[in-house]
């Protein structure tokens, strides 16, 4: 379900990212993860962490927090978690550009969006590490 929010682009990216976000999750925490439960914590965490972040909704922050809690007891580091998040941006931006690249207004609106994303997600690193 992707979060209500005011800004109909937000919603729409959050829509259509999710899928391809939820796989790139999926995917990295089988190869960190043995636990299925545990990992299963992890990957809903994360998704749910990013769906409400590109929706532009304030529940990003429980869900980082939560990730933040539930990484360390499974042995991932927050760099990890890091490299993960910089792989999903720039799949993102691939994607954007080749998806979008006949309606340049929409291309560069999502654009927007995801830097926007990214830096909230700098600046929480950097709130968390202070």
């Amino acid at each position: 379900m992707i979060p209500v929010c005011a800004d109909p682009l937000r919603a729409e990216l959050a829509a259509w990212s999710e899928s391809l976000i939820a796989d790139m999750i999926v995917s990295a925490y089988s190869r960190l993860v043995a636990d299925h439960q545990t990992r299963e914590g992890l990957v809903r965490c994360h998704v749910l962490l990013w769906r409400h972040l590109l929706g532009g909704t304030d529940k990003a922050e429980t869900f980082r927090q939560e990730l933040g809690r539930q990484a360390p007891r499974a042995g991932i580091k927050e760099t990890a978690i890091h490299a993960l998040n910089k792989q999903i941006l720039a799949e993102l931006v691939y994607v954007t550009a080749s998806r979008f690249q006949r309606s340049p207004k929409l291309a560069g609106d999502y654009s927007l969006e995801i830097m926007r994303a990214a830096c909230w997600l700098t600046d929480a690193r950097q709130l968390a590490a202070a």
